[in-house]
C-alpha cells in the first residue's frame, strides 16, 4: 500500500505503485464505491516544477475531451494540496503490448500485428484531431485487452505529449519519450506533428511483425544515427511470411521525410485494414 505523505488524492485512496517513469508515479487506487482507477502524480522532486505541473494539466484536459475506445479514458483530474496535479484514468487489468511481445519473441502473426497497430492508429487519430501529438508510442504504452474473442488495443500515457498551441514545455533539442521510436525530424530537434507519430506507429508495426527494432547500432549514438540516415533492416531478413501489402505500409511509414509518409494516422490505419481485411474495422472515436 501507499506509504507516502498522503493516503487520499481527490476521492481516491491510493494503493500499490503500479508504474513509474522519469517524471511521474502511478498508483492503483479506488474510491468509496469501489471504483478502481490508476492515479498518476508527479515524482516528489518535480512537484514544484511549474512546467511539469502544466504538462500534467494539459494531459488531463486533452483526455477529458477525447472519447475513443482506443485511448485510455479519464475518470477525474484535479489538484492536491500535497502532491499537486493528478490524473486518474480507468484501471485496466490487461497486459501491455510489451508483455505480449515478450511471449512471442519472433513477432506476431501479420494479421494480428496489423489489427493491433490499426487500433493504436485509431487512438492516435483521435489525439491528433484534438491537436495532441503523443510522442511516446511504444509497446509499453499500449494495453491489450481481450473482449470476447477479440483483442482490443488501448493507447495511454500522454506524459511526453505535445499539445495544441505550441509546446513551450519541452526544452529545445530534447527528445521526449523513447528515442528508439522517435522520428528523424524529432531527433534533429524539429517540432513533432502527426507524421512523427505515424513514424512511431511504423516502428511499432515492424516490432510487432519481427520481434526486433528496424534500426540497429552498437550504442545509443549509432542507433540514432541509423534512424536518421540508414534504411531499416529489410523485413525479409528478420521475418518470413510478411505479406507484400503489409511490408509496403511499413516502408511508407518509415520514410525519412515526413512528407513522404502517410499524411495522418487515419490514412495509415486504412492502409493496414486494406492489407489485412477482416472483422476489425476500427472503433468510433468522438471529440468533445
Amino acid at each position: 500500500m501507499y506509504s507516502g505523505e498522503v493516503q487520499i488524492v481527490g476521492r481516491f485512496r491510493l494503493g500499490a505503485l503500479i508504474g513509474e517513469g522519469g517524471t511521474a508515479l502511478v498508483y492503483g487506487a479506488e474510491d468509496a464505491a469501489g471504483l478502481k482507477v490508476a492515479v498518476k502524480i508527479l515524482r516528489p522532486e518535480l512537484r514544484h516544477d511549474a512546467a511539469m505541473g502544466e504538462r500534467m494539466r494539459r494531459e488531463a484536459e486533452a483526455l477529458g475531451r477525447i472519447a475513443c475506445p482506443h485511448v485510455l479514458a479519464l475518470v477525474e483530474a484535479g489538484e492536491d494540496s500535497v502532491v499537486g496535479p493528478y490524473v486518474a484514468t480507468v484501471r485496466i487489468a490487461a497486459p501491455r503490448l510489451s508483455e505480449v511481445l515478450a511471449s512471442e519473441p519472433d513477432g506476431l502473426d501479420p494479421d494480428r500485428a496489423c489489427r493491433i497497430v490499426a487500433q493504436v492508429l485509431d487512438g492516435l487519430a483521435a489525439l491528433h484531431d484534438h491537436g495532441v501529438v503523443h510522442r511516446d508510442v511504444k509497446p509499453d504504452n499500449v494495453f491489450i485487452e481481450t473482449r470476447g474473442d477479440a483483442e482490443h488495443a488501448l493507447l495511454f500515457d500522454l506524459g511526453a505529449g505535445a499539445f495544441a498551441g505550441g509546446d513551450p514545455l519541452t526544452a529545445a533539442h530534447r527528445v521526449m519519450g523513447s528515442p528508439f521510436y522517435a522520428s528523424p525530424e524529432r531527433i534533429a530537434g524539429a517540432p513533432a506533428d502527426a507524421r512523427s507519430d505515424v513514424w512511431a506507429a511504423g516502428v511499432l508495426l515492424y516490432v510487432c511483425l519481427t520481434g526486433t527494432e528496424p534500426f540497429a547500432g552498437a550504442g545509443l549514438k549509432e542507433r540514432l544515427a541509423a534512424i536518421c540516415d540508414a534504411p531499416p533492416t529489410p523485413l525479409a531478413a528478420v521475418s518470413r511470411g510478411v505479406p507484400a501489402e503489409v511490408a509496403a505500409v511499413v516502408a511508407v511509414a518509415l520514410e525519412k521525410a515526413p512528407a513522404a509518409r502517410f499524411s495522418d494516422a487515419r490514412t495509415m490505419a486504412a492502409a493496414l485494414r486494406r492489407a489485412v481485411p477482416g472483422p476489425d474495422r476500427g472503433g468510433a472515436c468522438q471529440n468533445a
